[in-house]
C-alpha cells in the first residue's frame, strides 16, 4: 500500500475564470496531492479527480468540495453544513478526519461555526 499523502487546501474564489482552472491543472500537476479542499467554489475543477463530499455555494458565498484522485484509502462523509465538510479517511487499520472549513464573514455565522466544530469534535471522539 502507499503511503505518501498530501492536501491542497485552495479559496478559488470562485473559479469561473481560465487562469484559476489553470492554475489547479498546475497545482495537480506539480504537487500530485491525494485530496484537493476546494473553497468558495462554483464551477466544476475535477479534471482527474473523483468528488468525494461537497456543500452547495449560497449564491456567491461559501461552496466546499472535497476531491480525490486515490483509491488505496477509504473516504467516507461524516457530515456536511454550509461551512465545512467534514470526512473520514482510512488506510488499512489507521483512520483520521479532515474538515474543510469556509468561513463566512458575518459575525454571528461565525459563531455558530465554532459551536458546530465542537459538535464534530464531541462526534469524532465517540467514533
Amino acid at each position: 500500500m502507499c503511503t505518501d499523502f498530501s492536501i491542497i487546501s485552495w479559496n478559488v474564489c470562485g473559479g469561473t475564470n481560465k487562469i484559476r482552472k489553470r492554475h489547479h491543472k498546475e497545482l495537480a500537476r506539480r504537487y500530485r496531492p491525494s485530496l484537493f479542499a476546494l473553497l468558495e467554489i462554483h464551477v466544476n475543477f475535477l479534471s482527474g479527480y473523483t468528488l468525494v463530499a461537497f456543500s452547495k455555494a449560497q449564491g456567491y458565498a461559501g461552496g466546499i468540495w472535497i476531491i480525490s484522485s486515490i483509491s488505496y484509502v477509504s473516504l467516507s462523509t461524516l457530515d456536511i453544513t454550509r461551512q465545512c465538510v467534514t470526512i473520514q479517511v482510512s488506510m488499512g487499520s489507521s483512520s483520521w478526519f479532515l474538515s474543510a472549513v469556509y468561513i463566512s464573514p458575518i459575525p454571528g455565522v461565525q459563531l455558530q461555526l465554532w459551536d458546530y466544530l465542537n459538535t464534530i469534535k464531541l462526534k469524532v471522539q465517540g467514533l
